[in-house]
């Protein structure tokens, strides 16, 4: 028989209270790219101003950036899933040890991520010259 929904929930929130100071790093480190982002993208504003040949070095840098600023979330989120994993079997976890567990899993899951946007991508496509 499967839980209802409002008992998921409510185990959900418990977890979370119980447990929020070992979840806090990991939602500190979503946030952390779209600072540096910021930050990066901020100052080349300024220093663009001034410093005309400097672009093309922030923007290669930006650019660099952005592409580690849409895998290192998976990570995160990989992370702290076995972290709440782990809370959840009682045997408690260090958040480094988490991330240190799961680096083996980011290009897997990263191809198979790319892998299933691109196939999602090609159905459609097929689907539409079927459609004409």
């Amino acid at each position: 028989m499967l839980k209802p929904v409002t008992e998921i929930i409510g185990g959900s929130w418990n977890l979370y209270v119980k447990n929020w100071r070992k979840l806090m790093p990991f939602l500190l480190l979503f946030l952390l790219p779209t600072f540096i982002l910021s930050f990066i993208g901020a100052s080349s504003l300024y220093l663009s101003a001034y410093i005309p040949s400097f672009t093309l070095a922030t923007n290669i840098v930006i650019v660099i950036l952005f592409f580690a600023s849409l895998i290192f979330p998976i990570w995160v989120s990989m992370a702290m899933t076995k972290t709440m994993h782990d809370l959840l079997m009682g045997s408690p976890t260090d958040w480094k040890q988490s991330f240190r567990s799961t680096l083996k899993l980011i290009w897997p899951t990263f191809y198979t991520s790319f892998f299933g946007v691109v196939s999602m991508v090609g159905l459609a496509i097929l689907f539409i010259i079927l459609g004409i």
